[in-house]
């Protein structure tokens, strides 16, 4: 992912189809993220991968892509976990797992 962000033009392709074309902001668009941010960073990971969230690591930062943070503030209030939920901007990497996600037959 790197690479692809010092390219003027990307097409990212799943499934063997072009699914977007552009730079890097023309893809992302306005995509966003949710960070969490927790001392208990590996519990909160298992109580939204167990919610059936797709959630992700960077770092000890826990995110997840394209999802309300009513619904991961649910999830960790299920689990006792708290935490500080804040929208950010998504990563290309992000928005390629949410347009894989939105082309994956339920």
């Amino acid at each position: 992912m790197q690479e692809a962000q010092q390219r003027d033009r990307l097409v990212l392709m799943s499934h063997g189809k072009a699914v977007a074309a552009g730079s890097e902001r023309d893809i992302i668009g306005d995509t966003t993220a949710c960070e969490v941010d927790t001392p208990h960073w590996a519990a909160a990971f298992a109580a939204l991968d167990e919610a059936g969230l797709s959630v992700t690591l960077n770092g000890r930062r826990v995110r997840l892509a394209d999802t309300p943070p009513d619904t991961i503030t649910r999830a960790l209030r299920g689990a006792n976990i708290t935490a500080d939920v804040r929208e950010v901007p998504a990563t290309l990497e992000e928005k390629t797992t949410v347009i894989d996600r939105a082309a994956t037959p339920a």
